[in-house]
């Protein structure tokens, strides 16, 4: 939803859910460049996200619980690499360095976490940098040292330690950020919406598959249903096809024959459109009409 009633949907929903089960609004960069016909543009919609419950004992909702990472990147693989210490390479591979301290200011200083720890190659004793203090107490940052986790540099030199988070440690899935700016915009919906039909179809505000893929990626499962209560074009129907979910779709205008319906046959005849290339989808599956 846009700007327009994206904070008034949120009222209403959190009234109907609970406040305490929204969990964050999600903002879509959907255009590359503002309107030229206004000062300040609008380039992005609101997703806003909601967990049907959450359990008193966790800091997430059930939903989350049960959400899906997205995959590694490149870039974020590259935050991992060999490096040179006094001793060698790590035989353990590549890690990527962790700062282990903390800011203190504001409050946050903690006593108990402002000691001396001895540097192995110098034997000097070093201490957090002012302002800061250790993020772990001294029997961890022991442990850590007895098991080679700090990195004092290539000379081990270095004041401040580093600890290491080793590559096969890392989570094999990436957290989701809140902006998406890395996704298909509305104009490549349309596109899409145009080969499939061979015109444009009568849709101000289509989604492009790429978009709603990454939605169900996180949400759902292969074999788990997807609700669209309002199919309009038939894109989320189309995408939990491709990607083995269970779907329903309601839709009341003439476009549930004229459009949903034959994209979805093209769907299931093999429609190499959208994502399907991306999720390898060929053809198959089925579904029926209920008036």
């Amino acid at each position: 939803v846009d700007d327009w009633e994206a904070h008034y949907i949120k009222s209403v929903v959190d009234e109907i859910i609970g406040r305490s089960n929204f969990i964050l609004d999600l903002s879509w960069k959907k255009r590359d460049g503002a309107p030229n016909d206004r000062k300040i543009g609008s380039i992005h919609e609101h997703i806003l996200v909601w967990s049907k419950s959450k359990k008193s004992s966790s800091k997430q909702t059930v939903a989350e619980e049960s959400f899906n990472l997205m995959p590694r990147t490149a870039k974020a693989d590259a935050q991992y690499q060999v490096f040179d210490e006094p001793d060698g390479p790590d035989p353990r591979g590549a890690f990527r360095k962790i700062d282990t301290t903390a800011n203190g200011k504001g409050g946050r200083f903690v006593e108990s976490l402002y000691y001396g720890i001895l540097n192995p190659y110098t034997h000097e004793e070093v201490w957090p940098r002012k302002g800061t203090c250790w993020r772990h107490n001294k029997e961890e940052m022991e442990r850590l040292q007895a098991d080679h986790r700090l990195y004092w540099g290539v000379k081990g030199t270095a004041t401040t330690p580093m600890r290491k988070l080793f590559r096969f440690e890392a989570k094999e899935g990436m957290t989701t950020p809140s902006i998406w700016d890395d996704l298909p915009l509305n104009q490549h919906a349309s596109s899409e919406i145009e080969k499939i039909f061979g015109e444009k179809a009568a849709f101000e505000t289509p989604k492009p598959e790429g978009l709603i893929q990454r939605i169900i990626h996180i949400a759902k499962n292969p074999g788990d249903l997807v609700l669209d209560s309002f199919l309009g074009s038939g894109t989320t129907a189309a995408v939990a096809h491709k990607m083995g979910r269970r779907w329903i779709g309601i839709e009341m205008g003439d476009h549930a024959v004229t459009h949903c319906l034959p994209r979805l046959q093209k769907v299931i005849d093999g429609e190499q459109g959208g994502i399907s290339e991306a999720v390898g989808w060929k053809s198959g599956g089925g579904f029926r009409i209920v008036k």
